[in-house]
């Protein structure tokens, strides 16, 4: 009997694989805004978030992941890789989903994640369709801004009734809890902070405080936004990245100093 007992979205979920985007601009076969996959260098650098971390409105050589492996690969003299995973609207669901089925293929020296809101959701329909569900998006389809699908709005609908900031925080520290049992299990080095959208950044030293997210993976600071893009567009702008990058630079140089001298071979040349 040919009966399929379990179905899943293979698309997110692809078997012995990562999922692919489509972002459009500078990007790599995967549709990321990212170094190629395909070739390893002395250091090899994963970056996750949302729309911030992909570096919307900034160019590609702009982004702080990008000035972030080229101080690293200036201060180290060796290649780096920047593997930008960001990705606009992405949650923690995302960085949970997407770090479980890419570790184990990129094998990352070192993961950055720069955590978004709270309140977003990956959600699949029955019919596989994956659904980012946000407050935002909630409050525009409310406004009629936006037109979903008859499906998607009715899904909205359900969510809508459901919705509640406690919740995401609970949800937000169960998806910490993944990702730092996966990175800590394969001994990767890795730090973590958030955009400044407002509760972010409060709720995040809050967890950080009673222990729920750890303090030693902990950049100290939000990724503050010094200017914005435009004035109808409130994504952080070139500075901001910039100011950014130096300090997760310096974070990893304080953090994994004499490791990454032994990744690069620089503790070495040092002692000759």
């Amino acid at each position: 009997m040919n009966q399929k007992l379990h179905t899943f979205p293979v698309e997110q979920f692809p078997l012995n694989d990562f999922p692919s985007v489509n972002l459009g601009g500078p990007e790599n076969a995967r549709g990321y805004r990212s170094d190629l996959f395909n070739e390893r260098k002395s250091i090899n650098a994963m970056f996750l978030g949302d729309s911030w971390t992909e570096g919307t409105g900034v160019e590609f050589e702009e982004t702080y992941s990008k000035r972030v492996t080229d101080k690293l690969s200036d201060r180290y003299d060796r290649a780096a890789n920047n593997w930008n995973l960001g990705v606009r609207g992405a949650s923690y669901d995302y960085i949970a989903r997407t770090l479980m089925l890419s570790l184990d293929i990129l094998k990352p020296d070192i993961v950055f994640i720069t955590f978004p809101v709270m309140d977003r959701r990956e959600y699949f329909s029955v019919e596989g369709e994956m659904v980012n569900l946000s407050i935002g998006t909630f409050a525009a389809i409310e406004r009629g801004d936006a037109s979903p699908s008859p499906i998607v709005r009715d899904i909205y609908r359900h969510w809508g009734g459901l919705y509640s900031p406690t919740n995401d925080t609970a949800q937000a520290i169960m998806n910490y809890k993944f990702i730092e049992s996966m990175l800590t299990q394969r001994n990767i080095m890795w730090g973590f902070s958030t955009n400044d959208w407002s509760p972010c950044p409060a709720i995040v030293e809050e967890l950080v405080k009673y222990g729920l997210f750890d303090a030693g993976h902990y950049l100290g600071n939000c990724f503050q936004k010094l200017g914005q893009i435009s004035d109808i567009d409130g994504h952080p702008d070139v500075e901001s990245h910039e100011n950014y990058s130096g300090q997760i630079v310096a974070w990893l140089e304080m953090r994994y100093g004499a490791r990454l001298k032994e990744l690069t071979g620089t503790d070495n040349e040092n002692s000759l």
